[in-house]
């Protein structure tokens, strides 16, 4: 006799929803998306604020990033965009950049004279045993090396008349050049060929 094949229930755990399975019919509150509460009218007040800030040696990003002030794209619409208020603010942002070139131009100078951390310690071995050798920062020193030729690439675009590489040297004068022999030859020739004397 064959026998008969036992039917195995495998226990199946239930949904601990009491809908059985389907998707639970309240609603999912999702978290609302913040509000940077960003201006973007025009406003004297914060305009003044921006231009000292720029003044005060602040970069324009950093400016950006702090709380309640327009975005970037903003303050360039202030700049550019024909309105009202368009000229007062491009003249103070003007004098704003040019004062900030003198505040770069005077932190080179702190930030060479610097040498607070050119000398760091390290554990060493000599005849007397661990003692501190003294030995250059040389992390320290390149990061001051960047921070110098950073503020003086920034003061030399905002004043290139004054901090600029290049000197413009104007000159009125009327500057004959005869040439070297070869070249005069080459003229000898050519008024022979076609019969050009010169007198």
């Amino acid at each position: 006799m064959i026998p008969k094949k036992q039917s195995t229930k495998w226990a199946v755990p239930k949904p601990k929803n009491k809908h059985s399975g389907t998707a639970s019919k309240s609603k999912v509150k999702l978290p609302t998306p913040r509000k940077t509460g960003r201006p973007t009218i025009y406003s004297k007040d914060k305009a003044n604020l921006i231009c000292q800030l720029i003044a005060s040696g602040q970069s324009l990003t950093k400016i950006c990033a702090l709380e309640n002030m327009p975005s970037m794209s903003t303050i360039m619409n202030w700049l550019w965009q024909e309105s009202p208020h368009r000229e007062d603010f491009l003249e103070q942002y003007v004098r704003a950049r040019e004062m900030q070139a003198e505040i770069l131009a005077d932190q080179i100078i702190s930030i060479a004279d610097d040498d607070s951390e050119d000398i760091i310690f390290a554990e060493g071995n000599d005849a007397s045993g661990m003692t501190a050798i003294p030995k250059a920062n040389r992390e320290f020193i390149q990061r001051s090396n960047l921070r110098v030729e950073a503020r003086k690439w920034v003061a030399a675009k905002l004043l290139p008349k004054k901090y600029g590489d290049k000197k413009e040297v104007k000159v009125d004068a009327t500057v004959t050049h005869e040439g070297s022999e070869e070249l005069k030859q080459i003229i000898r020739d050519m008024g022979a060929k076609y019969g050009i004397v010169r007198k």
